[in-house]
């Protein structure tokens, strides 16, 4: 299977000591902050080489407050940075981002495979030998050591997935991204040569735009209901002018775009297939409509694989598309990005709620290699209503992983901060997209004891609460609504009770108090769209705007503002919002 990774266990034996500096027989890195130890990049170190030492130079120094030198040569007490200086790897759908950190008695050697994951391995030397933490792209945890030993340090570790992304705005911050794993990015600006990028719009009105053709060619787009539509549609994928328009631009596209490994061929955002008589004729012919986009979309990578062999050509396997077609298979430099959004997020894709998306997956793989998964992993009618899937999140990745897909795309609120617990979901699935198997719970406890402080427990004990709301005939879709039968009367008052609480234990700590206003905006909004509750909506929507305003919250779901969620509030009812 093209790019699938393994995880190799091994062991780290590192000693954090608070007397001698040679306890327990370790190597003394550094004590009362000095070290003899240095940063050896090799005499012909690379720029991402040098980056890295830079790095690591800084977080030591964060640490310990020992400077460690950056040199040329190593010495016997060194921690030596570099990348293999083998054949690089050509195809990028077979790209590694393994490393190593390996001690050799006193010398410690931190290698990895290519400039991402050089910098990966600095990080979790840093992760997993001070415990350092990197839970949003500005609040990080360095622990500070006055002593550090090590009596054998012996790390390999691969992702299975290659392609690694979770859309939370956040996770676009190098500062978020590059600790945590986070290699490639489907939404936002690059902001660091070190996040691939794979432009996967829907993208037929890019390369063919109905406001440019439809008034001299209504021909290029869909026929359904009698007539041509110059509005909500597709493109007529049997006309061969479509065909060469498209070839056309692409390739301009990607001249002027080079930056991205994965260019979107793709259907526009709605179901308004052309049913003509040759659209109709090759959807019959391959198997449905994905028969015909897997047609036209060959035609395409053939067409720019001689002068752009290195890219790939993407296509959704969306909607009318998802079930696979027959009589025809994807070309080589085809990815098929196959989503999720029909399925029950609150069970499993092993569930039966999901058993048809889980054939459509293993239909796929009996002719790709070449599959990646859109995944929803929030409301997208309300981004701040309690979304209770945490507990499947895990479940379903190592469902993907075992699976085999190239990577897994996992669309979030990437619109703007603030949605139900972005942080902790963000920081979270980075976590398992790298390590399908880590203790998710240990994830989950850690970065709510540390980024809630003295209100964690009461936070812990909230989470909790909302994760129970899920019983054997819940269904949440991409796009819950509020008058979903998980949310009652009950869980809003004990839910109110657990933040009274927390805000109580957080009433000296202003820093931790806004972060818990900030998670209860949760049940905040759930009062504001219900009436499961007696409440001054008056008073509660006056708390929800002060709140967004002063976390810089702009989105309260994917097609409404939060200004626009406050002016239509007094019209409002909760299928309205």
């Amino acid at each position: 299977m093209n790019g699938f990774k393994f995880r190799v266990y091994a062991s780290l034996l590192v000693f954090v000591c608070c007397g001698s500096i040679h306890a327990q027989g370790g190597y003394a890195m550094f004590h009362d902050g000095q070290t003899d130890y240095v940063i050896s990049v090799g005499e012909d170190a690379t720029e991402a080489e040098q980056a890295a030492a830079t790095v690591l130079q800084d977080y030591l120094f964060e640490i310990s407050k020992a400077r460690f030198p950056v040199v040329a040569a190593s010495t016997d007490k060194a921690i030596t940075l570099d990348i293999p200086k083998g054949d690089k790897e050509k195809d990028f759908l077979k790209n590694s981002d393994s490393f190593s950190i390996v001690s050799d008695g006193a010398i410690i050697h931190i290698s990895g495979a290519n400039e991402k994951s050089l910098l990966y391995a600095v990080y979790a030397f840093l992760e997993e030998s001070f415990g350092c933490r990197w839970y949003t792209s500005d609040v990080k945890e360095i622990p500070k050591r006055d002593n550090f030993s090590f009596s054998k340090i012996n790390i390999t570790e691969a992702s299975p997935i290659s392609f690694r992304s979770v859309d939370y705005i956040d996770v676009w911050d190098p500062a978020m991204a590059i600790p945590n794993r986070n290699n490639c990015q489907f939404h936002g600006p690059q902001k660091t040569p070190f996040i691939d990028m794979l432009w996967l719009e829907h993208s037929f009105d890019v390369f063919v735009p109905t406001s440019q053709y439809f008034e001299t060619h209504p021909e290029y787009y869909s026929y359904h209901d009698g007539k041509r539509h110059d509005k909500r549609n597709q493109l007529c994928l049997s006309n061969k002018e479509v065909m060469e328009i498209t070839i056309r631009q692409l390739r301009q596209y990607i001249k002027d775009h080079p930056e991205f490994k994965i260019y979107n061929v793709a259907q526009n955002d709605n179901q308004n297939y052309c049913r003509c008589d040759e659209c109709s004729k090759l959807a019959r012919k391959y198997g449905g409509e994905s028969g015909i986009m897997i047609w036209f979309v060959n035609q395409v990578a053939d067409a720019v694989r001689d002068e752009f062999p290195d890219k790939y050509i993407g296509t959704f396997a969306y909607q009318y598309t998802r079930q696979p077609p027959k009589n025809i298979e994807p070309r080589d430099n085809v990815a098929i990005i196959l989503c999720t959004i029909e399925c029950d997020f609150s069970h499993p894709f092993t569930h039966k709620n999901n058993k048809k998306f889980l054939e459509d997956l293993d239909n796929w793989k009996e002719i790709t290699t070449n599959i990646l998964i859109w995944d929803y992993v929030v409301n997208y009618r309300h981004y701040f209503l309690p979304h209770p899937n945490f507990d499947i999140l895990q479940e379903n990745i190592q469902i993907l992983r075992d699976a085999g897909v190239l990577g897994i795309l996992e669309q979030a609120n990437g619109q703007s901060r603030g949605s139900e617990f972005f942080g902790l979901r963000s920081y979270l699935l980075t976590k398992l997209l790298w390590d399908p198997d880590c203790n998710a719970r240990a994830v989950i406890e850690d970065y709510i004891g540390n980024y809630y402080g003295s209100s964690s427990p009461y936070i812990l004990e909230y989470f909790d609460l909302v994760q129970s709301l899920v019983g054997s005939d819940t269904f949440l879709s991409f796009s819950t609504k509020a008058t979903n039968p998980v949310f009652t009367s009950k869980f809003i008052k004990k839910a109110d009770a657990l933040f009274d609480k927390a805000e109580k234990a957080a009433s000296a700590d202003d820093v931790i108090l806004r972060r818990v206003e900030l998670a209860r905006l949760q049940i905040t909004y759930l009062k504001l769209v219900t009436d499961l509750v007696d409440c001054d909506k008056e008073q509660l929507l006056k708390e929800f705007i002060e709140i967004t305003s002063r976390e810089g919250i702009e989105w309260s779901s994917e097609g409404l503002r939060v200004s626009g969620f406050v002016e239509k509030f007094n019209s409002m009812n909760s299928d309205g919002i």
